[in-house]
């Protein structure tokens, strides 16, 4: 009504009148570029980009419609001040019409180069609530959580929180960069992303902790980090690690929920972490195919929860393929960084083989 009488008055004096548009469309869809020197009063084009993932979030949140979503962020540092919750309220992703989260330029575009992640540093605050309830180790939050299936993150890089992790005995307060509650849920892709962390700066202390089936990590790099994927459901199904390399894990490679046997491990190299693979519950039928396992600690383990509570188990718990292999050596570690392969295995090396980084096609 208020409108209409506007527009009236508009063509009493010669109008029309030229109402303002709102910011963003319910009906908004298709690419939303997100910026550091963006601003999250823009429509999100490549042009007039937002500037924060939150941002974004509300406006996928907000949109109607069947068509896949991508938001794509450019070059730069994304200080993380609040927690970036997908959940949209009048719309369904499907597995080809998804949700996407990705670099503008990906590892295997021509001209990529480590420079040219986005870096993801996580500054908000810690809640102190956690599923529900108060959080008993003293604050917990996260970067991207998604509550919907069919999602992608992809050519991202995640650094940790500069709260100090471990300030005071029994309190361990952490971020999580990716995170998915819903173990309804199905279709979480994680590819080509690099995780890192550093106990006196910036501690990651689990780079996705995901709840549901189809849980995917693709191509990643963990370097420095405490936990590196927690695969947080019981009997999951379609969950899969491939092609990823993991170096310096302070407690897992790969933490397991005893989720079901068809877990696809393969390609990958996890080194010089305290343990390679960690077990909370039933120990599956899983088969670990074509990686290696060099100079890890322990190569199984157990525990639970936030405090892991670790207890080393045998490396006869589970019979590992001939193609998979177990060395006292770590591998050695591209620590130039103006190489393509920072942080990979480096070339030439054991372990270089194995097509495990954040490359999908090999040069």
């Amino acid at each position: 009504m208020k409108r209409r009488r506007l527009l009236q008055a508009g063509l009493a004096a010669g109008g029309p009148w030229i109402l303002p548009r709102p910011l963003f469309s319910q009906k908004a869809a298709g690419a939303f570029h997100v910026h550091p020197s963006g601003h999250d009063a823009n429509p999100g084009t490549k042009d007039k980009p937002l500037r924060t993932l939150a941002a974004a979030a509300q406006r996928v949140n907000a949109a109607t419609g069947a068509e896949a979503v991508s938001i794509i962020l450019s070059e730069g540092v994304y200080a993380l001040n609040e927690p970036a919750l997908f959940k949209p309220a009048n719309r369904a992703f499907t597995r080809d019409a998804r949700l996407t989260v990705r670099a503008e330029v990906l590892p295997d575009d021509a001209g990529w180069s480590p420079r040219s992640m986005p870096v993801l540093v996580h500054t908000m605050p810690l809640s102190p609530d956690w599923l529900g309830r108060p959080d008993p180790f003293g604050g917990v939050s996260y970067g991207m959580q998604f509550e919907t299936s069919h999602v992608t993150v992809q050519g991202l890089k995640f650094l940790g929180t500069p709260h100090l992790e471990e300030p005071a005995p029994k309190v361990i307060r952490r971020v999580y960069p990716i995170a998915r509650e819903g173990a309804e849920l199905d279709d979480l892709e994680v590819r080509q992303c690099l995780f890192t962390g550093n106990r006196e700066v910036a501690e990651l202390h689990c780079g996705i902790l995901a709840r549901g089936n189809g849980v995917i990590v693709d191509h990643c790099v963990f370097h420095g980090c405490k936990i590196t994927v927690v695969y947080w459901t019981g009997q999951a199904k379609g969950c899969a690690m491939r092609n990823t390399f993991v170096s310096g894990a302070t407690v897992t490679g790969a933490w397991l929920c005893a989720i079901a046997d068809d877990f696809d491990f393969r390609n990958n190299v996890i080194s010089s972490s305290f343990s390679a693979v960690l077990f909370q519950g039933k120990v599956g039928n899983y088969k670990l195919t074509n990686s290696l396992f060099a100079g890890n600690k322990t190569l199984f383990g157990s525990g639970m929860g936030p405090a892991v509570n670790f207890k080393a188990l045998p490396p006869s718990t589970l019979q590992l393929p001939p193609s998979s292999k177990v060395t006292d050596a770590p591998v050695a570690v591209e620590l130039n960084q103006a190489k393509r392969g920072y942080l990979h295995v480096a070339g030439g090396t054991p372990g270089s083989e194995i097509p495990a980084g954040l490359f999908a096609s090999r040069v």
